[in-house]
């Protein structure tokens, strides 16, 4: 019996052992700073929507917008629409 086998299965090589780890490390990573990131998007990074226009005419401040009760989403404050 050869020193690569061990209770007769082959021995895994050491650069797969070493990549096995690092990408588990690589995962962990990643999922540590999505979870410690928050949210992601213009309001997350300081940008906030000043100004709206509707495709029915109305053009105005975001502050005016309406939530629609059925989607909560904004709404136009002349026709109702959720933008």
């Amino acid at each position: 019996m050869t020193n690569d086998r061990v209770a007769g299965k082959a021995k895994e090589p050491e650069w797969l052992s070493r990549l096995a780890t690092m990408s588990a490390g690589a995962e962990a990573t990643r999922a540590k700073a999505k979870r410690a990131s928050g949210s992601s998007g213009a309001a997350s990074i300081g940008k906030s929507l000043t100004a709206w226009r509707c495709s029915c005419g109305w053009s105005g401040d975001a502050k005016e917008l309406k939530p629609n009760p059925q989607t909560f989403l904004p709404g136009c404050p002349q026709c109702g629409k959720a933008l």
